[in-house]
Formats: structure tokens, C-alpha cells, sequence
């Protein structure tokens, strides 16, 4: 299959339209979209704002997440927020292979 210039126009034209049509993203966030935002629960976000891993804005008495704060947690490394596999009590010990 092969497009014209015209074609390409019409498509570029098309999804520039859609583009502008969305809405803006917000610049905070309250705590539970900003647990949907990196995918986990309210409880955890709220937890990474005690431990000070995010950082808050307090507004009008809410405690809003600044997009910028949850995209530079998302793309930072935490190796010690990886937690150990839990093994349960009278279990065998895995075996490496």
C-alpha cells in the first residue's frame, strides 16, 4: 500500500486536529490519580509522600502531586523499595537453577 502527498496531508491534518482537541494535561495531581498515574494504590503513594520520595503541594487544604514530581519518580531508579520475596513459615527454601 502506498500514500500520495495527499493522502499524508490529509492524515497529518487529521491527527493534529485530534491533538489539540484533547485536553490539557493537569500540572497536579490529587493522591489517588497520581496512584493511577504510576500504577500502584493510594496507600503506597501516600507512603512514598511520608517517606519525602514525593514531594507535595498543599492547596487549598488538598495535598496535590505536581506531574513533573511523579515523572521523575517514574523514571528514577528505587532498588530499596524492591522488596524480598516473602517466603512463607515450613517452606522449602528455592533452589537455584
Amino acid at each position: 500500500m502506498s500514500f500520495t502527498d495527499a493522502d499524508v496531508d490529509r492524515l497529518a491534518a487529521a491527527l493534529a486536529a485530534r491533538l489539540r482537541a484533547l485536553p490539557p494535561e493537569p500540572a497536579l495531581l490529587s493522591r489517588r490519580d497520581a496512584a493511577r498515574y504510576l500504577g500502584v494504590g493510594a496507600r503506597t503513594v501516600d507512603s512514598l509522600i511520608y517517606r519525602g520520595d514525593l514531594r507535595t503541594r498543599l492547596i487549598g487544604g488538598r495535598r496535590l502531586v505536581p506531574l513533573s514530581e511523579l515523572r521523575r519518580f517514574a523514571a528514577a531508579d528505587h532498588p530499596g523499595a524492591i522488596s524480598p520475596r516473602r517466603v512463607p513459615a515450613g517452606a522449602p527454601e528455592a533452589v537455584a537453577e
